[in-house]
């Protein structure tokens, strides 16, 4: 630290690169994340999200069982396999183990999400995306998702989502450690939006294959 309060490497990187020094302090976001902690807090349901609730089976239901990823929180979300995010001049890359899921997520303002990309080519049920930056904060702004959970774990378990669901993910860096907040706004099972929140740690681990394989992955013959 310096005596303006800066972070001292931070100004010179950006000195030395060119760049200005809000681009310098936005690259703390890049990295290798583990989650730390996580925050699921209650939402209010609608009747149809009650229903949706009941009907839920975990080892019949969660997409899990056919290797594939739920919803963007619940990839976000999983606690255990690191994930990694890098920044390009026009988009974020965001590199999760678990599922293999390889997001691009186009920084364009004059883009309008509903005309973007799948964040996700093989899995387009995780909707369209565009990124942000307010301050040194990136937003995320999601919209087109299929029909889902946005948590299969938890106090939260089998929580459904609806096609109309739109996320706002707000990630924040302070030194090695990255906050991430997720906003739920899903007319059709919640009667108000709901933020979901976690932590991470950055890591020096390599983000492997996961290979999801759907005959080791389902319990069908259990069942």
């Amino acid at each position: 630290m310096d005596g303006t309060g800066r972070r001292t490497g931070v100004f010179l990187a950006g000195f030395v690169l060119g760049l200005p020094l809000a681009w310098a302090e936005r690259a703390d976001l890049e990295g290798t994340w583990l989650q730390l902690s996580a925050g699921r807090p209650s939402a209010t349901l609608t009747p149809a999200a009650e229903e949706a609730i009941a009907d839920y089976v975990p080892l019949r239901d969660d997409p899990d069982l056919r290797c594939l990823p739920p919803s963007l929180t619940n990839v976000i979300g999983i606690p255990d396999p690191p994930w990694e995010l890098r920044l390009r001049d026009d988009r974020v890359e965001i590199d999760f183990e678990y599922m293999d899921v390889r997001r691009r997520v186009p920084l364009d303002p004059e883009l309008n999400v509903a005309d973007a990309p799948y964040t996700v080519e093989d899995h387009p049920h995780l909707g369209r995306s565009v990124g942000r930056f307010e301050g040194e904060a990136l937003v995320i702004d999601t919209v087109d998702v299929g029909q889902g959970y946005v948590d299969t774990r938890g106090p939260a378990e089998g929580f459904p989502q609806s096609p109309g669901m739109r996320y706002e993910e707000h990630y924040r860096a302070d030194g090695d450690r990255l906050y991430v907040e997720i906003i739920h706004t899903d007319p059709v099972y919640y009667v108000e939006p709901f933020s979901m929140s976690f932590e991470f740690l950055r890591v020096d681990l390599e983000v492997l294959e996961f290979d999801c394989q759907i005959d080791a992955a389902n319990y069908d013959d259990r069942l």
